[in-house]
């Protein structure tokens, strides 16, 4: 079932409440490609995120970066609903996501540079940095906000409040 052999793939398996497997989605291309996250949305499905290294197969198209942050959306059934990557010059990945009953989107992504698709985000540039990123359940970007500091800022859970904003922790 592999897309590439030898490279690693996003994965996703959905359990029934008993436990059987419904079914398992492979996502990627023909270099590494990693989910470190999953959140339920209200229509039933999910949004997974993650980081990848391919340009092409389930990738193609998204962004010329090399190493970039991805979202995927998926319907209760595991079909694709869209794709979406968000990448500067340096790594980037979705390390924490939560939904909102709204089906407002929240990520935790790390990154180093506030260019490409950050540009405009508010990080010092010494050292890893947590951008907390607002989407709609279309996965479109409604609000970016960059968490930097001397050292490395690693804020890798996020959590929907009651109010519509978020709240991350971490190190």
């Amino acid at each position: 079932e592999y897309k590439c052999k030898g490279t690693s793939e996003g994965l996703i398996v959905k359990y029934s409440k008993k436990g059987e497997r419904e079914w398992i989605k492979l996502f990627g291309g023909s270099e590494s490609d990693e989910f470190y996250s999953v959140a339920a949305t209200p229509d039933g499905g999910f949004v997974v995120g993650g980081m990848s290294y391919s340009p092409d197969l389930d990738l193609k198209g998204l962004t010329s970066y090399e190493i970039k942050s991805v979202l995927v959306k998926y319907t209760a059934n595991g079909s694709v609903s869209w794709k979406k990557a968000l990448a500067g010059e340096d790594a980037s990945s979705v390390d924490g996501l939560d939904v909102n009953n709204s089906g407002v989107i929240f990520a935790s992504i790390s990154t180093t540079y506030a260019d490409g698709d950050f540009a405009g985000v508010q990080i010092d540039g010494r050292g890893m940095a947590t951008v907390a990123v607002s989407l709609s359940a279309n996965g479109q970007v409604l609000w970016m906000k960059g968490i930097s500091d001397d050292g490395p800022v690693n804020l890798t859970k996020i959590i929907a409040t009651k109010d519509g904003g978020c709240i991350l922790a971490g190190d």
